[in-house]
């Protein structure tokens, strides 16, 4: 292996190991290290750390807002629920009535999570 600033006559030069073809080239993973500037590792290295803690918000974020949506639809729900109790109690309501409406109510509900089927979408534009 030949050293770049050997043997070209301009005196003293730094000399640093060059590979001139794929013989020459350090098969050991230590000497491979020393070919390259630490700079590009700490570039890497930084590149990697904030890959990894964007994935880690990205991951976080989701969860968050599933959770937030989740008690938002769990408070929906409640409240639904309370204002038909206080309906039926209101116009007091036959046992058997009360209880085919609050069925329906559960059952909508369960199939449709929450969202009214027939109510339709407004356009803000």
């Amino acid at each position: 292996m030949r050293f770049c600033g050997e043997g070209s006559g301009q005196g003293k030069s730094k000399s640093f190991p060059v590979a001139h073809s794929l013989l020459e080239f350090p098969s050991k993973p230590s000497t491979v290290l020393r070919f390259i500037r630490p700079s590009v590792f700490f570039n890497l290295g930084t590149v990697i750390r904030t890959g990894r803690a964007l994935m880690h918000a990205v991951v976080f974020g989701n969860v968050t807002a599933i959770i937030q949506r989740m008690y938002s639809r769990r408070s929906l729900y409640q409240s639904k629920w309370r204002d038909l109790k206080d309906f039926i109690a209101l116009h007091q309501m036959p046992k058997e009535l009360k209880q085919r409406m609050q069925d329906y109510f559960q059952t909508m509900w369960s199939l449709n999570h929450g969202i009214d089927v027939y109510e339709r979408p407004q356009d803000d534009g």
